[in-house]
């Protein structure tokens, strides 16, 4: 398998948001890139910003992050061993890498999860960092774990187990990589007794996390195979069997392409997800793709938006439309009945279990944060969202929504 390097302007991007990355107790973290942040801003990072593209924005580094041109990645750190063939199960890719620990990432269980109806949120802002529980009405926030710098998370539909990525704050030792966070590992919560265990490690960044029909698998997205210069495989999109813990990919390695977003159909014979096609040097094409699982060819069902999200029946998806200034729609599956659900690019939205709303994050260029906004789904309340919740006021720094309701 050939190795992925992104082109100069992809790596120096993905270099300059992580350089200001620190575990340690006193530093305040400067964004890393999301799931598709880096990509969608590293041709022009810029005018990604000023397009108001809320995920580019999220990944952009602090005032005291190193500038891209002379990234902080030391100049001596070994190449590293990484497996020949990154589509083995993760029993054979984490072969001879040490496997992370709860003590190593700050685990620790605070409350139980609250039953019945609640928004997750992470707070990154913070080290160990909290995943917190809040109504759909904005009030009863409660943090639930800590761990190290969660950046992606997802709940199962039963409300019984969380699945997230944080750092590996060995990762130079373990991996010769001193880019911030590069190295993102995925956990399992068990929700009625809040224990975690590691469920995928190694030379790798999981994000996406989306479980499957039924609870059976974890979609993930992937890079893996990382460099002490930065270079990286993926993104691709894995499911993970969560019986036997065995990973296989289910898109293609493909050059300058980027799939994200998993989101597999109620019978799971096929899934939506998001492609950004990247072609140098500032060229980007959004599509929303759909494919056969667990190996089909993917084939374009929208090319003016991505990122999609599934309604709880599958019978609809949010996406940014990029020919909206990102702003958030939702269409029947074969594209038809499109409806207009914000003014403003909003990122990760999550629909209502009954499918009557919609809540989102929305950056605040001024304040450096998303606050989290919510819109009736049959597109009302477009031009006057309700804020649920307050980045400015709480100081948290948020990436990732779930909308669940435990039994």
């Amino acid at each position: 398998m050939t190795r992925f390097a992104p082109s100069t302007p992809v790596v120096a991007f993905f270099l300059a948001c992580c350089a200001g990355c620190s575990s340690s107790e006193e530093a305040q973290p400067a964004p890393q890139p999301g799931a598709d942040a880096a990509l969608e801003a590293a041709p022009d990072a810029d005018a990604a910003v000023a397009d108001g593209d809320a995920a580019a924005v999220d990944s952009s580094p602090d005032s005291g992050a190193q500038d891209a041109s002379s990234p902080d990645v030391a100049q001596d750190a070994p190449a590293l061993d990484a497996p020949d063939d990154a589509s083995q199960p993760d029993a054979d890719t984490d072969a001879g890498y040490p496997a992370p620990t709860l003590t190593d990432i700050q685990y620790e269980a605070l409350a139980p999860l609250p039953q019945g109806e609640q928004l997750l949120f992470n707070d990154w802002n913070a080290t160990p960092n909290a995943l917190i529980s809040i109504k759909p009405d904005g009030t009863g926030a409660l943090a639930i774990f800590n761990a190290l710098r969660i950046w992606s998370f997802g709940v199962s539909h039963q409300a019984d187990r969380i699945a997230f990525s944080c750092t590996d704050p060995l990762q130079e030792q373990h991996y010769g990589v001193t880019i911030g966070d590069a190295i993102q590992h995925t956990w399992m919560v068990d929700v009625a007794d809040q224990t975690a265990e590691l469920l995928a490690w190694g030379n790798l960044n999981d994000e996406c996390h989306t479980f499957g029909p039924g609870d059976a698998r974890l979609y993930v997205c992937r890079r893996y195979d990382f460099t002490a210069a930065g270079e990286y495989k993926g993104w691709r999109i894995g499911r993970i069997d969560l019986a036997t813990s065995a990973f296989e990919y289910v898109t293609p390695e493909l050059d300058n392409t980027f799939d994200l977003s998993p989101q597999p159909l109620p019978d799971e014979s096929a899934m939506l997800f998001g492609r950004i096609v990247w072609e140098p040097p500032n060229s980007q094409e959004h599509s929303v793709q759909q494919m056969a699982l667990p190996a089909g060819t993917a084939t374009p069902v929208r090319t003016d938006g991505g990122r999609p999200t599934l309604s709880p029946d599958g019978s609809r998806y949010v996406f940014q439309k990029t020919t909206d200034n990102r702003a958030l729609y939702s269409s029947r599956l074969d594209g038809t009945d499109e409806i207009k659900l914000s003014e403003a690019a909003g990122t990760d939205p999550v629909w209502a279990p009954d499918a009557s709303r919609v809540a989102y994050l929305i950056w605040d260029n001024d304040g450096g944060c998303s606050h989290i906004d919510m819109v009736a789904a049959d597109g009302s309340q477009a031009s006057a969202p309700v804020r649920i919740r307050d980045c400015l006021q709480t100081g948290e720094f948020m990436s990732q929504l779930a909308w669940v309701v435990r039994p």
